[in-house]
């Protein structure tokens, strides 16, 4: 029996608590109706980032990874509706505090560029240069060590691999960070900002064409290999690493933790991927963007599976 398609909850705009300034999207937080605090993330353009979101949440509890947890949302002016979006629960409540990945880099290595508005082209977030980073972080609080995972590194394997398979190429130095809690010790944070993921800013035309050409330079399978992290495999490269390349350099450094993520991945139910992407309403993603997403999906699983 099918489930029934994911949950739109209602956002008033007129019970925002307070605007976030942290990130590009328009934010505010606001209380629900049992007076729970949520964070409100507007999908503005209307490019798909809310469903985006949404998938990968679900993915990421199909492979066991550390995620914040995402929900469909409508903001609504008085009666009027307005914007599409995402809720989350506040991950690092006071006294707890969120430290961005810059900010980590920056007190390892003060030359590190700490502008939070510079994210992209920044040569010096290498990989070599985060797991320096992730050596002296715990696993994401409440992390149950599971065989080769066990350190903050392992698990953020699991992130990167994450983004090589649902093409995220927004991993960048404000995608990631730790809690760091009242003692002053700094745990891994859930994985999170997953938006500008699966090629959400596609037409339906480009992947209808993709999905049915004979060309081989334009298919899906070929148009997954342009996808870019935000890494550098070092300070002197002049392009990022590729989503693939980025995991495959990550997973060299604990091959075994790498393996069991891979496991996971292999392990994934096509049943269960194929429900995730189907209970996403039809009001927010058309039927050919499920079919691109989906064989996007199986594309990228077959490439990680070979390529390390």
């Amino acid at each position: 029996m099918a489930l029934p398609p994911f949950e739109i909850h209602r956002v008033n705009q007129e019970d925002a608590d307070d605007v976030e300034t942290l990130g590009t999207k328009p934010k505010f937080w606001w209380f629900n109706s049992v007076g729970k605090r949520l964070l409100f993330k507007a999908d503005d353009r209307g490019t798909g980032e809310d469903w985006a979101e949404k998938i990968a949440c679900h993915l990421c509890e199909l492979l066991g990874i550390p995620h914040v947890d995402y929900e469909l949302a409508q903001e609504y002016e008085q009666s009027v509706a307005k914007r599409h979006g995402v809720i989350c629960e506040n991950i690092s409540p006071a006294p707890l505090s969120l430290v961005l990945g810059n900010q980590l880099l920056f007190e390892r290595d003060e030359s590190y560029p700490l502008d939070s508005r510079a994210k992209y082209k920044v040569r010096q977030h290498t990989v070599a240069a985060i797991v320096e980073v992730l050596r002296s972080v715990k696993p994401p609080p409440g992390w149950q060590a599971d065989g080769a995972i066990q350190s903050a590194l392992d698990v953020f394997i699991g992130y990167v691999m994450l983004d090589a398979w649902i093409a995220n190429q927004d991993r960048h130095h404000g995608n990631w960070g730790a809690i760091r809690d009242v003692a002053g010790d700094l745990f891994l944070s859930p994985t999170f900002d997953h938006g500008a993921a699966l090629a959400r800013l596609l037409t339906d035309d480009e992947r209808s064409e993709r999905i049915s050409t004979r060309d081989k330079n334009r298919t899906v399978e070929n148009y997954v290999t342009r996808a870019k992290s935000a890494c550098y495999a070092d300070v002197s490269s002049e392009k990022p690493m590729g989503t693939l390349d980025c995991f495959t350099a990550f997973a060299a450094y604990s091959t075994e933790a790498a393996k069991v993520w891979m496991d996971r991945l292999r392990n994934a139910d096509r049943g269960c991927v194929c429900e995730i992407v189907d209970r996403v309403p039809a009001t927010r993603m058309s039927p050919l963007a499920k079919q691109f997403t989906l064989k996007l999906l199986q594309a990228n699983q077959q490439r990680i599976l070979r390529g390390v």
